[in-house]
């Protein structure tokens, strides 16, 4: 399990070139990689760090790399839009037929996000996540039981939850069918394979 931290201490965002980042991340032995920010500005472009995630896709073919995919609502507004990449759009807990964030399709006409997952609930209320100690994020409320955590809602949020899943799609693979080094494409088709058409 790495970390790497993208918040600086004045609370803005210091992201690095993605593929410096994968690369790190890498060659410390991570094979998924999970980034709850999008790419571009929401408007279904194929952007150039959308061409750099999918290169390094294509020259690791082991390393899943999960993103957000935004969090606007229109049609056309998925702000990630790579092929390799899984990108992750958001739907309310309450409502989990009704897709409320990411929308697609791409500038180009693909289909994305690439799948959905809880990022919120109808009532404002958000999903339980660990807290920044340096990093106010805006929507974040602070859980009074619990300091350490707050309520936040968006598709940062349901990124890591496909992000887990991909992790026992591979942990799977590597111990029940002695498949060594699982291909981020099959871990991606199961995860699309698992889910259910809205």
């Amino acid at each position: 399990l790495v970390f790497q931290a993208v918040g600086c201490d004045n609370g803005g965002m210091s992201i690095p070139l993605p593929v410096t980042m994968f690369q790190l991340a890498y060659q410390q032995g991570a094979r998924i990689h999970s980034n709850s920010y999008a790419t571009n500005i929401g408007d279904g472009s194929y952007a150039y760090i959308d061409r750099e995630v999918d290169r390094y896709i294509f020259q690791n073919k082991e390393f899943n790399i999960i993103f957000a995919g935004g969090n606007a609502a229109g049609a056309g507004t998925v702000g990630t839009t790579g092929k390799n990449a899984i990108v992750v759009g958001g739907f309310y807990v309450d409502q989990p037929n009704t897709q409320i964030y990411a929308r697609g399709p791409t500038i180009d006409g693909r289909f994305k996000p690439d799948i959905l997952s809880t990022a919120g609930a109808t009532n404002g209320g958000g999903i339980t996540t660990t807290r920044s100690s340096v990093q106010i994020l805006p929507g974040c409320e602070q859980l009074t039981s619990n300091p350490s955590y707050c309520l936040i809602a968006g598709t940062s949020i349901a990124a890591p939850n496909v992000a887990g899943a991909a992790a026992l799609v591979r942990e799977y693979f590597m111990t029940r069918r002695n498949v060594l080094n699982p291909s981020a494409a099959l871990v991606k088709a199961v995860i699309l394979n698992g889910g259910e058409s809205l």
